[in-house]
C-alpha cells in the first residue's frame, strides 16, 4: 500500500462499525468492563463499537481470530492476562505470539483476586492458612475455576512463596467452586471480588486478604497478601485494548488517545470500581513492555507449579 493509500486510510478511520471482540462468552464479568467502554468509544469516534463475545479455549479461540484479522483498526480485542501472560506458557502450543502478532494499543485497569474462606473453617487470616498448613501439610483444600486458571496459579504463588502444601481442587467453573467452599466441602478459594461481593456481605464467605499490592477500596478492611506475611506478593488480572500487528501507528495512536479519555471520565471509573476495577491507561509502549514482563512472571509461576493443560 503506498504512503498516500495508508494516510488516506488513516484520515477516514474509522470507515465502518468497530469490532471489540471479547475472549469470553457473554454474561461474565469482562462485559462489565467492555460495554461502557464500546457505549463512549462509539460517542467518541462517530462509529459504533460493538461487542462481540467469542468464548474457547481459555480465550484462544478470540486471540486468534483478532490476530488474523485486517489489520485496519476496525477489529480489536479486550485481552486479560490469561489471554496475553499465562496461555503461552501454559498450553504446549498456542496458535498466536501475544507479542508479534498484535499491536498493543492501552491498558484498561486492574483488578485483584480476593481469598475467601468457608465460614466452617476456623481461621481469620492468611497467616492463620499458612501456619495451620505448615502444622499439618496437604490438610487444607482450594478451590479454583480450572487447572492452569489465573486463580489456581495464584494460591500457587502463594504456595510457592509460603512453602506451604495445599491442595487443589480445579472446577469446571467458578460458581461450583464458590457453592462448595460456601457449604464447606472446600475450605478456601481465589475469586475476583466482584463476584462474592454480596456473599461477603451476608456472611456467606470470609474475606481474607487481596492479592494486589495496596487495599482494595471496594474491600478496605480486607488486609493485602504482602500484608499477612509474603511482602511484594501480587497477583492481579489486568485488561488491555489490542490491535492486530502491523495496524498503522496512526490508528493506534487515535484509539490510544481516545479510550485513555473515556478512562479518565468520572463515571467511566465509577463503574468499574463498582467491580473493584482499578483504571490504569498507558501507552501503546507502556503496554508493551508491561506485557514482556508479565509473560516472563508467569511463565516462572507456570513451571514451578507444573501445571499444564494439554
Amino acid at each position: 500500500m503506498s504512503s498516500f493509500n495508508l494516510a488516506a486510510q488513516t484520515d477516514s478511520y474509522p470507515r465502518k462499525p468497530i469490532r471489540l471482540v471479547l475472549p469470553f462468552p457473554s454474561g461474565g464479568g469482562v462485559d462489565l468492563v467492555a460495554r461502557p467502554l464500546a457505549e463512549k468509544l462509539s460517542e467518541a469516534l462517530g462509529q459504533n463499537v460493538v461487542v462481540e463475545n467469542m468464548g474457547g479455549g481459555s480465550g484462544i479461540v478470540a486471540m486468534q481470530h483478532v490476530a488474523n484479522s485486517a489489520p485496519d483498526g476496525h477489529t480489536l480485542i479486550l485481552a486479560l492476562s490469561t489471554q496475553v501472560a499465562v496461555n503461552p506458557a501454559l498450553f504446549s502450543k498456542v496458535p498466536y505470539d501475544s507479542i508479534k502478532d498484535f499491536s498493543p494499543v492501552t491498558l484498561i485497569g486492574f483488578t485483584p483476586y480476593l481469598l475467601v474462606a468457608s465460614p466452617k473453617f476456623q481461621v481469620d487470616s492468611l497467616k492463620s492458612v499458612i501456619s495451620l498448613s505448615r502444622e499439618k501439610p496437604g490438610s487444607i483444600n482450594y478451590a479454583s475455576s480450572g487447572n492452569g486458571s489465573g486463580a489456581h496459579l495464584a494460591m500457587e504463588m502463594i504456595k510457592s512463596d509460603a512453602q506451604i502444601d495445599l491442595v487443589h481442587v480445579p472446577y469446571k467453573a467458578t460458581p461450583s467452586g464458590v457453592r462448595d467452599v460456601m457449604a464447606g466441602e472446600v475450605q478456601l478459594m481465589f475469586v475476583t471480588i466482584g463476584t462474592v461481593r454480596n456473599q461477603v456481605k451476608a456472611g456467606l464467605l470470609k474475606p481474607l486478604a487481596v492479592t494486589s499490592l495496596k487495599r482494595s477500596g471496594v474491600m478496605p478492611q480486607v488486609p493485602t497478601v504482602a500484608e499477612s506475611g509474603l511482602p511484594h506478593y501480587e497477583s492481579v488480572v489486568w485488561y488491555s485494548v489490542l490491535a492486530p500487528a502491523g495496524t498503522p501507528s496512526a490508528i493506534v495512536s487515535k484509539l490510544n488517545l481516545e479510550i485513555n479519555k473515556v478512562l479518565k471520565s468520572q463515571d467511566y471509573q465509577q463503574r468499574l470500581a463498582q467491580e473493584a476495577v482499578e483504571v490504569s491507561g498507558s501507552s501503546p509502549e507502556q503496554l508493551q513492555t508491561f506485557m514482556k514482563s508479565e509473560m516472563i512472571k508467569w511463565a516462572k509461576v507456570v513451571k514451578d507449579s507444573g501445571a499444564k493443560v494439554d
